[in-house]
């Protein structure tokens, strides 16, 4: 999990919850933050496809609720990549 990916992330989820990027962290989860409801996980994997080019399947969608675990699917990026 890299310090860019978890920016991303972050920032991602700050904004779909209408939450400071401050008020976010890597160790959120829907659990940490009672914002983060089961419509709330819907919409941050929605968007989460949208920004960064992938498919969720339903099972996935249902496991992603936390800050690392959205890492963790964020595609591998080339540091030769613009």
């Amino acid at each position: 999990m890299t310090t860019e990916n978890v920016s991303l992330v972050v920032a991602l989820i700050a904004s779909v919850l209408n939450l400071p990027v401050s008020s976010v962290g890597s160790g959120s989860s829907m659990e940490t933050l009672p914002e983060w409801d089961s419509l709330a996980q819907l919409n941050i994997c929605l968007e989460f496809q949208e920004r960064f080019g992938v498919t969720l399947d339903m099972e996935t969608i249902a496991e992603a609720t936390s800050v690392s675990k959205l890492c963790a699917l964020l595609p591998i990026r080339s540091n030769s990549a613009p």
